[in-house]
């Protein structure tokens, strides 16, 4: 069976499974395998693939693609309602391609037990723009994943994968997210799991700047991606890590996401990075980085909110 079912699919896709398989391979074989049934996908990975990380990076893209958000279900639901309840069993999850994070991380957790990784279901906290923007305090309303290979803990964060999916420098950002990055996102219930030697407080998790993953991964690493800092002068210098041909700008916003006032700044760049010094501030309203470069036909291709910065005032 599983000898016909290898042949046959390399057939039809015509893709050499041989050695170590590249991520492009693998997000093409989670691309075209949406139609299995549950059984047939793992017999097929269990046929196909045999590196622990390589099983793992397949199954987070086949979630990320082929899974989508149930927004009408909310885990305090999930608490009440039978309905609600069954939607983030795997069975149920898989058959219905739609779930909350619970049900994503769940379905992972699912096919990574089926072939021995080690792994933990994280239950914590989260953050986005909204709780900048409407200062709304993060909620313990959140799942994610932490596996095990090699003696060594990493985290996956499947649901929010599915977000940048189609970006192909970013697709890969949730998969193994380094811990201190992931912190500025998310707070795990047991501290335990933010892997780190030197723990963050929740008041810090709370303060701390928000990134989109878009930047990250075009950040450099290993490099400090922004740095805040008060001059001789008190003037508030940001110092931030560009992306190739991309230009960088702040504006400071309400809650609404609008211009909240003018800031007036200027500009040092080098190679890799840039540094505003912000003459004019209140210290109160949140400052929005964004970003904006020419493409084809010379038409402006805009990333905003690459960046939010808040509590400015304390620094």
């Amino acid at each position: 069976m599983k000898i016909l079912l290898t042949i046959s699919f390399l057939m039809s896709m015509s893709f050499s499974l041989s050695g170590q398989i590249k991520n492009d391979d693998l997000y093409r074989y989670a691309e075209r395998t949406g139609q299995y049934s549950y059984e047939y996908l793992l017999d097929w990975v269990e046929a196909n693939i045999t590196e622990k990380e390589d099983i793992a990076l397949f199954f987070y893209y086949w979630i990320a693609i082929h899974m989508a958000y149930d927004d009408s279900i909310s885990l305090e639901a999930i608490s009440t309602s039978r309905n609600a309840a069954q939607s983030v069993q795997t069975q149920v999850a898989f058959k219905s391609r739609k779930t909350t994070c619970l049900g994503f991380t769940n379905l992972y957790n699912a096919f990574l037990q089926n072939f021995d990784i080690e792994h933990r279901l994280v239950l914590g906290y989260s953050r986005s723009p909204m709780n900048v923007l409407e200062e709304i305090e993060p909620q313990e309303d959140h799942a994610w994943s932490a596996i095990r290979w090699d003696d060594e803990w990493h985290l996956v964060e499947i649901t929010w994968a599915n977000l940048y999916i189609n970006d192909r420098e970013a697709r890969d950002y949730y998969f193994k997210t380094d811990p201190a990055e992931m912190m500025l996102q998310h707070f795990p219930k047991d501290e335990k799991w933010q892997l780190l030697d030197e723990k963050w407080s929740f008041d810090k998790f709370k303060k701390a700047p928000l990134f989109d993953p878009w930047y990250l991964s075009r950040s450099i690493p290993g490099e400090e991606i922004v740095k805040t800092e008060r001059n001789s002068k008190g003037e508030l210098v940001i110092n931030c890590l560009r992306p190739s041909k991309w230009k960088l700008s702040l504006k400071a916003i309400n809650k609404y996401d609008e211009d909240q006032m003018n800031l007036k700044y200027k500009v040092k760049r080098s190679s890799n990075s840039i540094q505003f010094t912000i003459r004019k501030y209140d210290g109160k309203s949140p400052i929005r980085l964004d970003a904006i470069r020419i493409g084809v036909n010379s038409s402006e291709i805009k990333a905003l909110g690459l960046a939010y910065f808040m509590n400015l005032s304390e620094e």
